[in-house]
């Protein structure tokens, strides 16, 4: 049981560290669906932007 667990959550890191590309497309998939629901595009949202 202990070796499972280990093994999973050492998979769950593996998949969870992105490549850099990868976190700036997930960024500007969480800013693209805020600004849809209407929840986001105050400035201090749109000032982290620029990081893409």
């Amino acid at each position: 049981m202990r070796s499972a667990s280990v093994g999973q959550s050492v998979g769950v890191m593996q998949r969870i560290e992105p490549s850099q590309s990868d976190l700036d497309e997930a960024i500007v998939d969480l800013f693209a669906v805020k600004t849809v629901d209407g929840s986001g595009g105050d400035a201090s949202q749109d000032q982290t932007l620029p990081l893409t």
